[in-house]
Parts: structure tokens; C-alpha cells; sequence
């Protein structure tokens, strides 16, 4: 558990102004009546309004305290192989925090004149004239019943709001600087082979039965030809260098379509292997450009054109074929 995450499920729960209403009087107007939003705090740090999608900072640094924490886990990757591992697990988690019911503390279950007052600054203080409150015991009992939802609401607003967070930090830049840092770093340089060769493993077809290994790849190759994935001055013998004595990185194939239908079909191969964004970059160009692995990563996580939609279908027919 991270220590901003500590730092949240440490803090309990307040619950504020449950079922409070007020009635207002207009001259010559008809009695309004107020309905004034329930608010829920996490301690001093985040405040989640009634009827409102987004959580409300109290705390001004605890977004900061969040992505310096994440930023240093990230950074403190050994290798490149743990990089992608941890970019996996902080990009791809999406609950972040769990409110617990027995952690909700109602904090005011009446309706204080001055707070019935304080939210009817609409109209001047002097029209305030009749102040409703309901029973205590009504109030807490109403409040019970929809103690479900209460921590429905919470829940989805503070993690929105640490994935927002998240979704910020991680850009192309930073991950590119880490990467790059521990490439450079001699020993990692010496781990993964790149002061002494220029070949990287291959990508081991391991769920794909052997006896069919040929038979896959030349469809495989055969389906990104006439679909126009790969460019006509990239030769079969290249393409199955992919799967068998290592990807040379001065012969890379070059990809003539989108970054993202070049993730999807390298994200979609029947393979297990960590390294599959380096094994890619290293062996492609998009384009006739480079890429990195980090663009390998940041695209092509859902298909949403009918291409791409096509090609992850293909991909685990071949698969189920094989």
C-alpha cells in the first residue's frame, strides 16, 4: 500500500448535513423550500459533495504527495522488464481507495440554525424566517438505508480523482527519462545485452503449439501483407526473425499503418514476455520513423476503429486456429 493510500484509509469518514432542509419566505412570493447536499470528509484531505462527480481537495498538497510517491516508484525501477511491470500496475489499477461503512461517522445529524442560515445566502438572512429540521433518529435512520450509495459515491469520486491524477503524471516524457536513465545505467546495460550485442530474445510463440509455429507465422505475415500493416521492402525472413534467433536491430521491419494498430498487434501475439514495447521498438519503425516503448505502451490499450477491431479479431482466431 502506498502511503498516500495509508493516508486516506487512516482518516475516518465524516458525514455532514444529512437530510438537512430549510424553508425560505419570499415577500410576496411563494415559501421556498431548500434542499441542501449531503458532504462526506476524508479527515482534512478530500471532501465529496451530494450530487456532484467531483471530489473537492481540502488538502492542497496531498495531489502532490501522490505524484511524488508515484513518480519515485517508478523511478526506482531496477530494470526495464520491472518499469513495464509497475507502469502496468499504476496505470492499470482503477480503485485506489475503499470506503468502509463502519468508518462513516455521522457528524451532524440535525440542522444547526446557523448552518441553515450560512446556506441561505441566496436571499438575505432576514427572510429566513421558519428553519425545518428533521428528528435526529429519523435523520440517522434515513441515512442508514442509503449507506450503500454513500459509499458508492465516495468511492467512485476520490478514486476518479487519484486517477486523474495518475493519468497526468504518466506522460510520455517522464516515462522516456526513466527508461532512458536505466538503459544507461551500466549495469541494466549489461542485463539486457545492449553494450555487447545487437540482438534482443526473440518473442517465443510459447501458446502456440510448435508443430504449427510455421503455419502461424507465414499467415501471420501473409494476413499483414495484404492488409497493408507492414511495408513491401520488409522480407518474411525478417518479419520471422521476430519469433526465432533474435530481432537485429539494425533490420527493422517498418510498420506503414498507426502507433496504435502496431501496439494492439504486438499487445494480441500469443506471447508471455515483459519485454514485448522493447523486443517491438527495437524491431520496428512506424512509418519510417522510430518508436519507443513507451509509445508502445500509451497506445493501442482498447481497439476502437473497425481496423483495429478486425485485426484483434484475426489475431485470436489465428490463435484459437493454432
Amino acid at each position: 500500500m502506498f502511503d498516500f493510500q495509508k493516508e486516506l484509509y487512516d482518516e475516518t469518514i465524516k458525514a455532514y448535513h444529512i437530510d438537512l432542509v430549510s424553508t425560505t419566505e419570499f415577500p410576496f412570493e411563494p415559501v421556498e423550500v431548500w434542499h441542501f447536499g449531503e458532504n462526506y470528509r476524508i479527515g482534512n484531505i478530500i471532501k465529496v459533495l451530494n450530487r456532484v462527480t467531483d471530489a473537492i481537495l481540502i488538502d492542497k498538497h496531498f495531489s502532490l504527495r501522490i505524484e511524488l510517491e508515484l513518480r519515485d516508484y517508478l523511478r526506482n525501477a531496477n530494470t526495464l522488464k520491472e518499469l513495464n511491470s509497475r507502469i502496468k500496475e499504476v496505470s492499470g489499477r482503477q480503485e485506489w481507495f475503499e470506503c468502509a461503512k463502519d468508518r462513516i461517522k455521522v457528524e451532524e445529524a440535525t440542522t444547526p440554525e446557523d448552518i441553515a442560515i450560512e446556506y441561505s445566502f441566496e436571499v438575505s438572512n432576514k427572510y429566513c424566517k421558519k428553519i425545518r429540521k428533521l428528528p435526529e433518529k429519523e435523520a440517522i435512520a434515513n441515512f442508514n438505508n442509503r449507506i450503500i450509495e454513500v459509499q458508492k459515491r465516495i468511492n467512485d469520486n476520490v478514486n476518479a480523482y487519484i486517477l486523474k491524477i495518475i493519468d497526468k503524471l504518466l506522460t510520455r516524457e517522464l516515462l522516456e527519462q526513466i527508461e532512458q536513465s536505466i538503459v544507461n545505467n551500466t549495469k541494466i546495460g549489461r542485463e539486457i545485452g545492449v553494450e555487447k550485442s545487437n540482438e534482443l530474445l526473440p518473442l517465443s510463440l510459447n501458446k502456440i503449439n510448435p508443430i504449427n509455429q510455421v503455419d502461424f507465422e507465414n499467415d501471420l505475415w501473409d494476413m499483414l501483407r495484404s492488409k497493408n500493416f507492414i511495408s513491401p521492402t520488409s522480407t518474411k525472413v525478417e518479419f520471422k526473425r521476430l519469433f526465432s534467433k533474435g530481432v537485429a536491430i539494425d533490420q527493422k521491419l517498418d510498420w506503414v499503418d498507426t502507433i496504435s494498430t502496431l501496439a494492439l498487434f504486438l499487445k494480441n501475439l500469443p506471447v508471455e514476455n515483459d519485454n514485448v514495447p522493447q523486443i517491438g521498438a527495437a524491431s520496428f519503425t512506424c512509418k519510417g520513423k522510430s518508436i519507443t516503448n513507451m509509445q508502445l505502451i500509451n497506445n493501442g490499450r482498447i481497439p476502437k476503429s473497425k481496423k483495429e477491431i478486425d485485426l484483434v479479431a484475426f489475431l485470436k482466431d489465428l490463435v484459437a486456429t493454432h
